[in-house]
């Protein structure tokens, strides 16, 4: 276990969030099919530069709007793989958010169970948006963008 698993795990206890730890096995199958599904064959570097058919915008307060996509659905949260072997399940993705808040910053992944979305956001602080999210991310970036030109 690494510093950011534990670092996860505290702010699910401090939370009183309803999340597991997933298995090595679990996890690593979940990485690959991420994998699979998202990102272009064979290619190197970070999974969120090498997505295809992604969609994204900056926001330093992003991290916070992967909790707003389908916020009562289960969901799987991983860091990138190099740097954790295993990912966490949550029960309600929206408790994400309060998990994210309890932690320092880190790139991290949100996937569907059935794998319909994927959703990161990175150090450079973008949210990505994959599959069943493109066009939710697409209509909140440009909400986000409206907003701060009006003030």
């Amino acid at each position: 276990m690494g510093q950011i698993q534990a670092e996860i795990e505290n702010a699910i206890n401090q939370t009183n969030t309803r999340a597991t730890l997933m298995s090595e096995e679990d996890s690593v199958a979940i990485f690959k099919a991420v994998e699979s599904r998202f990102a272009k064959p064979r290619a190197e570097g970070a999974l969120w530069d090498r997505l295809v058919d992604s969609v994204g915008c900056r926001d330093v307060d992003g991290w916070r709007w992967l909790a707003e996509f389908r916020p009562a659905d289960a969901c799987v949260m991983f860091v990138p793989p190099h740097l954790e072997s295993r990912a966490f399940k949550f029960e309600r993705c929206r408790d994400i958010a309060a998990v994210l808040a309890a932690c320092s910053g880190f790139v991290v992944y949100v996937a569907g169970m059935n794998l319909e979305y994927l959703l990161c956001f990175n150090d450079h602080d973008y949210v990505i948006a994959c599959g069943a999210a493109i066009s939710w991310l697409t209509s909140r970036c440009a909400e986000t963008q409206k907003s701060q030109t009006q003030q």
